[in-house]
Protein backbone atom coordinates (compact mmCIF):
# COMPACT_ATOMS: atom_id res chain seq x y z
CA UNK A 1 0.00 0.00 0.00
CA UNK A 2 1.25 3.12 -0.97
CA UNK A 3 -0.49 6.44 0.63
CA UNK A 4 -0.87 9.97 -1.52
CA UNK A 5 -1.03 12.25 1.80
CA UNK A 6 -1.01 10.06 5.27
CA UNK A 7 0.88 12.15 7.04
CA UNK A 8 0.25 11.06 10.30
CA UNK A 9 3.18 9.90 11.85
CA UNK A 10 2.55 5.89 13.04
CA UNK A 11 0.82 4.98 8.96
CA UNK A 12 3.64 3.05 8.43
CA UNK A 13 4.15 1.55 11.32
CA UNK A 14 0.61 -0.85 10.83
CA UNK A 15 3.03 -3.23 8.57
CA UNK A 16 5.55 -4.10 6.65
CA UNK A 17 4.41 -3.84 3.23
CA UNK A 18 3.02 0.30 4.30
CA UNK A 19 4.21 3.29 1.89
CA UNK A 20 3.92 7.18 1.37
CA UNK A 21 4.83 9.90 -0.56
CA UNK A 22 4.13 12.31 1.34
CA UNK A 23 6.26 13.41 4.62
CA UNK A 24 5.18 12.80 8.24
CA UNK A 25 3.59 15.29 10.13
CA UNK A 26 6.54 15.48 13.43
CA UNK A 27 8.88 16.86 10.14
CA UNK A 28 5.64 18.80 8.99
CA UNK A 29 6.02 20.41 12.49
CA UNK A 30 9.55 21.05 12.69
CA UNK A 31 9.31 22.63 9.36
CA UNK A 32 6.85 25.36 10.00
CA UNK A 33 8.90 25.63 13.57
CA UNK A 34 12.08 26.14 11.94
CA UNK A 35 10.48 28.54 9.43
CA UNK A 36 8.99 30.60 11.64
CA UNK A 37 12.24 31.02 13.76
CA UNK A 38 14.85 31.71 11.15
CA UNK A 39 12.90 33.38 8.28
CA UNK A 40 9.81 34.99 10.41
CA UNK A 41 12.60 35.83 13.40
CA UNK A 42 9.72 35.15 16.05
CA UNK A 43 10.79 34.68 19.33
CA UNK A 44 7.71 33.90 21.08
CA UNK A 45 4.66 31.65 19.35
CA UNK A 46 0.88 30.77 20.41
CA UNK A 47 -0.69 28.20 19.71
CA UNK A 48 -4.56 27.54 18.82
CA UNK A 49 -5.33 23.67 17.95
CA UNK A 50 -7.86 20.81 17.84
CA UNK A 51 -7.67 18.57 20.85
CA UNK A 52 -10.03 16.59 19.11
CA UNK A 53 -7.83 15.94 16.36
CA UNK A 54 -5.05 13.60 16.19
CA UNK A 55 -3.64 15.63 12.82
CA UNK A 56 -3.79 18.96 14.74
CA UNK A 57 -2.14 17.30 18.21
CA UNK A 58 1.18 15.69 16.92
CA UNK A 59 1.18 19.28 14.47
CA UNK A 60 0.71 21.34 18.10
CA UNK A 61 3.21 18.39 19.61
CA UNK A 62 6.10 18.69 16.85
CA UNK A 63 6.15 22.73 16.68
CA UNK A 64 6.18 23.23 20.23
CA UNK A 65 9.53 20.36 20.76
CA UNK A 66 11.65 22.23 17.64
CA UNK A 67 10.17 25.88 18.21
CA UNK A 68 11.35 25.50 22.07
CA UNK A 69 14.94 23.42 20.86
CA UNK A 70 15.45 26.62 18.09
CA UNK A 71 15.16 28.63 22.00
CA UNK A 72 12.02 30.19 20.93
CA UNK A 73 8.83 30.45 23.47
CA UNK A 74 5.38 28.97 23.53
CA UNK A 75 3.91 31.76 25.05
CA UNK A 76 0.23 30.30 25.53
CA UNK A 77 -1.57 27.22 23.73
CA UNK A 78 -5.04 26.93 23.66
CA UNK A 79 -7.42 23.89 22.25
CA UNK A 80 -11.18 24.08 21.20
CA UNK A 81 -12.79 20.45 19.64
CA UNK A 82 -14.05 19.82 16.19
CA UNK A 83 -16.62 21.85 15.24
CA UNK A 84 -16.13 24.89 17.52
CA UNK A 85 -17.05 28.02 15.49
CA UNK A 86 -16.45 30.46 18.80
CA UNK A 87 -13.38 31.07 19.37
CA UNK A 88 -13.23 34.48 20.58
CA UNK A 89 -11.99 33.00 24.39
CA UNK A 90 -9.05 31.87 23.34
CA UNK A 91 -8.05 34.36 21.11
CA UNK A 92 -8.60 37.05 23.85
CA UNK A 93 -6.10 34.73 26.14
CA UNK A 94 -3.61 34.75 22.97
CA UNK A 95 -3.59 38.52 22.27
CA UNK A 96 -2.94 39.61 26.04
CA UNK A 97 0.73 37.00 25.45
CA UNK A 98 1.18 39.36 22.44
CA UNK A 99 3.24 36.58 20.37
CA UNK A 100 4.93 37.31 17.46
CA UNK A 101 3.21 34.45 15.22
CA UNK A 102 -0.10 32.15 15.73
CA UNK A 103 0.51 28.53 14.85
CA UNK A 104 -2.97 26.98 13.90
CA UNK A 105 -2.84 23.26 12.80
CA UNK A 106 -6.20 22.55 11.16
CA UNK A 107 -7.41 22.30 7.70
CA UNK A 108 -8.33 25.06 5.76
CA UNK A 109 -12.44 25.57 6.71
CA UNK A 110 -11.67 25.79 10.27
CA UNK A 111 -8.64 28.22 9.90
CA UNK A 112 -10.79 30.23 7.94
CA UNK A 113 -13.31 30.93 10.32
CA UNK A 114 -10.39 31.65 13.40
CA UNK A 115 -8.64 33.81 10.94
CA UNK A 116 -11.36 36.14 10.40
CA UNK A 117 -11.83 36.35 14.57
CA UNK A 118 -7.86 37.18 15.26
CA UNK A 119 -8.29 39.62 12.65
CA UNK A 120 -11.53 40.92 14.03
CA UNK A 121 -9.59 40.98 17.54
CA UNK A 122 -7.04 43.35 16.01
CA UNK A 123 -4.36 40.78 15.79
CA UNK A 124 -2.17 41.37 12.83
CA UNK A 125 0.67 39.29 13.13
CA UNK A 126 1.30 36.26 10.71
CA UNK A 127 -0.44 32.89 11.05
CA UNK A 128 0.93 30.00 10.18
CA UNK A 129 -0.02 26.37 9.69
CA UNK A 130 0.96 23.18 7.62
CA UNK A 131 -0.88 21.02 4.63
CA UNK A 132 -4.34 21.48 5.92
CA UNK A 133 -4.50 24.49 4.89
CA UNK A 134 -4.03 23.31 1.26
CA UNK A 135 -7.09 25.77 -1.04
CA UNK A 136 -7.13 28.14 1.79
CA UNK A 137 -6.62 30.55 -0.76
CA UNK A 138 -10.23 29.35 -2.29
CA UNK A 139 -11.76 29.53 0.87
CA UNK A 140 -11.01 32.94 3.07
CA UNK A 141 -10.29 36.39 2.30
CA UNK A 142 -7.57 38.84 3.33
CA UNK A 143 -7.67 38.08 6.35
CA UNK A 144 -4.78 35.34 5.57
CA UNK A 145 -3.05 37.80 3.31
CA UNK A 146 0.65 37.48 4.83
CA UNK A 147 -0.06 34.52 6.27
CA UNK A 148 2.09 31.13 5.11
CA UNK A 149 1.67 27.35 5.77
CA UNK A 150 4.06 23.67 5.12
CA UNK A 151 2.81 22.05 1.75
CA UNK A 152 4.20 19.20 -0.47
CA UNK A 153 5.13 21.55 -3.27
CA UNK A 154 4.72 24.44 -4.92
CA UNK A 155 2.45 25.06 -8.42
CA UNK A 156 4.48 27.85 -9.06
CA UNK A 157 7.69 26.22 -8.28
CA UNK A 158 10.52 27.22 -11.69
CA UNK A 159 11.02 23.70 -12.00
CA UNK A 160 10.43 21.77 -15.55
CA UNK A 161 8.32 18.93 -14.04
CA UNK A 162 6.26 21.04 -11.71
CA UNK A 163 5.26 23.25 -14.75
CA UNK A 164 4.86 20.43 -16.66
CA UNK A 165 2.36 18.74 -14.70
CA UNK A 166 1.04 21.86 -13.74
CA UNK A 167 0.09 22.55 -17.50
CA UNK A 168 -0.68 19.56 -18.37
CA UNK A 169 -3.52 19.23 -15.50
CA UNK A 170 -4.39 22.52 -16.37
CA UNK A 171 -5.08 21.41 -19.76
CA UNK A 172 -7.59 18.39 -18.36
CA UNK A 173 -8.71 20.03 -15.52
CA UNK A 174 -9.34 23.58 -16.16
CA UNK A 175 -7.62 24.10 -12.58
CA UNK A 176 -4.20 24.55 -10.50
CA UNK A 177 -3.38 21.10 -8.78
CA UNK A 178 -2.81 21.06 -5.31
CA UNK A 179 -0.99 19.39 -3.54
CA UNK A 180 -3.24 16.19 -2.87
CA UNK A 181 -2.83 15.85 -6.87
CA UNK A 182 0.08 16.10 -7.33
CA UNK A 183 1.13 13.89 -4.23
CA UNK A 184 -1.43 11.44 -5.65
CA UNK A 185 0.76 11.76 -8.88
CA UNK A 186 3.54 10.91 -7.73
CA UNK A 187 2.54 7.53 -5.35
CA UNK A 188 1.18 6.36 -8.40
CA UNK A 189 4.60 6.31 -10.49
CA UNK A 190 6.35 5.33 -8.17
CA UNK A 191 4.04 1.94 -7.41
CA UNK A 192 4.36 1.63 -11.04
CA UNK A 193 7.87 1.96 -11.60
CA UNK A 194 8.45 -0.59 -8.15
CA UNK A 195 6.43 -2.97 -10.46
CA UNK A 196 8.22 -2.78 -13.68
CA UNK A 197 11.77 -2.95 -12.23
CA UNK A 198 10.60 -6.24 -9.60
CA UNK A 199 9.01 -7.76 -13.16
CA UNK A 200 6.48 -8.77 -11.13
CA UNK A 201 3.21 -8.08 -9.46
CA UNK A 202 4.45 -10.41 -6.50
CA UNK A 203 4.17 -8.66 -3.31
CA UNK A 204 7.72 -9.61 -1.39
CA UNK A 205 9.22 -8.21 -5.01
CA UNK A 206 7.59 -5.01 -5.53
CA UNK A 207 8.35 -3.85 -1.75
CA UNK A 208 11.47 -4.60 -2.55
CA UNK A 209 11.78 -3.03 -5.53
CA UNK A 210 10.29 0.41 -3.63
CA UNK A 211 12.95 0.32 -1.75
CA UNK A 212 15.12 0.97 -4.60
CA UNK A 213 12.94 4.18 -5.30
CA UNK A 214 15.46 7.47 -5.55
CA UNK A 215 14.88 10.10 -8.05
CA UNK A 216 13.31 13.25 -8.37
CA UNK A 217 9.69 13.62 -8.79
CA UNK A 218 7.03 16.34 -8.78
CA UNK A 219 7.29 16.82 -5.44
CA UNK A 220 10.62 16.16 -4.85
CA UNK A 221 13.36 13.55 -4.84
CA UNK A 222 11.82 10.61 -3.55
CA UNK A 223 13.73 8.15 -1.45
CA UNK A 224 12.33 5.70 1.15
CA UNK A 225 13.26 5.28 5.14
CA UNK A 226 13.54 1.45 6.24
CA UNK A 227 9.82 2.37 7.30
CA UNK A 228 8.15 2.91 4.24
CA UNK A 229 8.38 6.85 4.70
CA UNK A 230 10.11 9.33 2.38
CA UNK A 231 12.77 11.13 2.96
CA UNK A 232 12.09 14.50 0.87
CA UNK A 233 12.13 18.30 1.27
CA UNK A 234 8.94 20.66 2.43
CA UNK A 235 8.16 23.80 0.89
CA UNK A 236 6.72 26.81 2.77
CA UNK A 237 3.86 28.85 0.88
CA UNK A 238 3.07 32.75 1.12
CA UNK A 239 -0.65 33.55 0.62
CA UNK A 240 -0.75 36.71 -1.60
CA UNK A 241 -2.62 38.59 -4.13
CA UNK A 242 -2.41 37.57 -7.46
CA UNK A 243 -2.46 39.99 -10.62
CA UNK A 244 -6.05 39.54 -10.88
CA UNK A 245 -6.83 40.25 -7.15
CA UNK A 246 -7.48 36.57 -6.35
CA UNK A 247 -5.71 35.26 -2.89
CA UNK A 248 -3.03 32.52 -3.90
CA UNK A 249 -0.10 31.45 -2.80
CA UNK A 250 4.00 32.34 -3.97
CA UNK A 251 6.92 30.15 -2.74
CA UNK A 252 8.66 31.25 0.34
CA UNK A 253 11.43 28.53 0.91
CA UNK A 254 12.26 24.85 1.28
CA UNK A 255 13.28 23.50 4.64
CA UNK A 256 15.58 19.68 3.59
CA UNK A 257 15.20 16.84 5.85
Amino acid sequence: MISPSSTNDTVTDAGDYIFRACYKDSFQGQVTAKFAVETLGAKKAAILYDITNDYSKGLTQNFTDKFKALGGEIVVAESYSTGDKDFNAQLTKIKAANPDVIFIPDYYSTVSLIAKQVRNQGMTMPMIGADGWDEITNNAGDEVLDCYYSNHYSPDADDQDVITFVQKYKEKFNVTPNALAALGYDATYILAEAIERAGSTDPAKVKEAMFETDRKFVTGNIKFDKDGNPVKSAVMLKIVKGSDGKLTTEYAGTVNP
